[in-house]
């Protein structure tokens, strides 16, 4: 049996087809939203099926942001397609949780837009004010605990136990409310343990654990 993988940009992450891995479309970056990501991967599932290849199953895997976003679209796209396992690294458990508070939120909502520091390029970002009326919009929509509760293929959650960025509590939250058990990484980090430019020639450790667990599941995914 052929196992065929696709990597993809999203189309409001910042990066160009020339640069895919930096942030050279700041613009972009800036107006992007949640509704936008939803919509990538179905398109992106869409162009991979509109061939007539007949697929035995589909399986998502997404970390952080993206893990929140492979759950949402898993639930909007499980009746059209044969989607067999979601697989979450290190993933967010809510959106709402994202956004500034109180007088940070009100400043956003005046000026229209904020900076954020990417801390490996040190740009700082933009982000416009639209990002959070997409999520009030649509905040049904993009409920990551509600897309859960809907979804009818396996879902597996992978955490490392020394993430700062999304707390290990968010993937608890996720296992509870899968009704399954969260696979924890020991010492790993919010990318676990993994940097860029990797120029060693194996993995962290970490990082290939998470990628034997995940490859085990894929293989023997519980149903």
């Amino acid at each position: 049996i052929w196992k065929v993988y696709a990597i993809f940009n999203l189309s409001h992450n910042g990066g160009t087809i020339e640069n895919g891995i930096d942030f050279p479309d700041e613009q972009a970056f800036g107006h992007n939203c949640y509704s936008y990501e939803i919509a990538d991967i179905e398109s992106a599932l869409k162009w991979l099926t509109q061939e007539n290849v007949e697929w035995k199953e589909l399986h998502f895997i997404g970390h952080s942001r993206g893990g929140g976003d492979v759950l949402l679209a898993g639930r909007n796209l499980q009746e059209k397609y044969s989607i067999g396992s979601i697989h979450t690294w290190a993933a967010i458990s809510d959106i709402g949780m994202r956004f500034p508070l109180d007088e940070a939120h009100e400043t956003w909502r005046k000026e229209g837009v904020r900076y954020i520091e990417n801390s490996r390029t040190h740009q700082k970002l933009p982000q416009y004010f639209s990002l959070y009326l997409d999520f009030e919009q649509h905040a049904d929509a993009l409920s990551i605990r509600k897309a859960i509760a809907a979804l009818t293929m396996s879902v597996f959650h992978y955490h490392g136990d020394q993430d700062t960025s999304v707390p290990i509590s968010e993937g608890y939250d996720l296992a509870e409310w899968n009704q399954t058990e969260l696979q924890v990484i020991a010492g790993a980090d919010h990318v676990f343990n993994a940097k860029h430019p990797w120029e060693e020639k194996k993995l962290p450790e970490a990082l290939h654990k998470l990628c034997e667990e995940t490859w085990k599941n894929l293989n023997e995914k519980r149903l």
